[in-house]
């Protein structure tokens, strides 16, 4: 899915051009935040289709930008936006799908929205249970999440 309906492909080249240029950052040990503040400015500009690929690659880099900032906030927004592309781009049973809403999932306990994160988790859990099996090791880091973000939810119950 790499179409440019709605933008040009000057847009498009400003997409890559970006993305060449946080990778050089990366490259450079460039200060996290700095990485992200480069791809918030391209993320402005660009007027690419969410589908666009180029564009869920920006938004993945921005992602990664703001995990390594400790920007929780951040990355769960950025989660949240590239959640429907990969849906799109990728097969629902997909790793990279169950990867993503696990990180969703455990962002959003580190905001302190459990009920929400539970939700994610499990997703994330089936995704996995289908794609990689129970064996595999992060089926068995998700299970772990789930359990410690149903006791935070017992935990918080508890004290109400």
């Amino acid at each position: 899915m790499c179409s440019v309906e709605g933008s040009s492909p000057e847009d498009l080249r400003m997409v890559k051009d970006c993305l060449e240029k946080i990778e050089r950052m990366r490259k450079e040990q460039a200060k996290p935040k700095d990485i992200l503040a480069e791809c918030e400015q391209c993320l402005k500009r660009t007027t690419l289709p969410f589908g666009n690929v180029f564009l869920v690659r920006l938004v993945g880099k921005a992602f990664d930008a703001a995990i390594d900032a400790e920007e929780w906030e951040t990355a769960l927004l950025l989660s949240i936006k590239n959640y429907k592309p990969y849906s799109i781009l990728h097969h629902p049973f997909n790793p990279c799908v169950g990867y993503l809403l696990a990180n969703m999932g455990k962002l959003l306990m580190l905001v302190g929205r459990l009920s929400e994160a539970f939700l994610h988790l499990k997703k994330a859990l089936e995704n996995f249970t289908v794609s990689l099996g129970e064996n595999h090791f992060l089926y068995k880091q998700v299970k772990e999440m789930m359990a410690q973000c149903e006791a935070e939810m017992d935990s918080q119950e508890q004290e109400r």
